[in-house]
């Protein structure tokens, strides 16, 4: 009988973790411009500047660099006000204040989702179903 060596199974280094965050953001007012001309007005009143070696568009500038500050679902902009991403426990709540800001907190696993991809879906739910909470 030979002697093999029996190597023990890799783990992934990128393993996903559970993710609890809470905040509050609000919608950002829309007239009739681009998504892209939102994304570049807020990058000149924040004072950043797109380095095209690097990004094609301010969108992906700001998906990238600002997403501490500002949330796209979609082709809305969200400004955070607040945010906390160090949370425990697994569920999801939207509350909408009169005055517009969106109070949310969730705890997902981030394997295959992301907090904007969690936030979209939630936010799409509400709207469809009617439900959001007025406080």
């Amino acid at each position: 009988m030979q002697n093999e060596s029996i190597q023990p199974p890799t783990r992934k280094k990128n393993m996903s973790k559970v993710k609890h965050v809470k905040g509050k953001m609000v919608l950002l007012p829309k007239e009739d411009e681009t998504l892209e001309f939102r994304c570049r007005s807020i990058c000149a009143s924040e004072g950043h500047k797109l380095d095209f070696n690097i990004y094609d568009t301010y969108l992906e500038y700001a998906v990238d660099e600002l997403n501490e500050q500002y949330m796209i679902l979609g082709d809305d902009i969200y400004e955070i006000i607040d945010i906390n991403r160090n949370l425990e426990d697994d569920f999801f709540t939207v509350i909408y204040e009169k005055d517009g800001i969106v109070h949310f907190e969730t705890r997902f696993h981030d394997g295959g989702d992301s907090l904007e991809s969690a936030l979209e879906d939630r936010l799409k739910d509400i709207e469809k179903n009617k439900r959001a909470i007025h406080i």
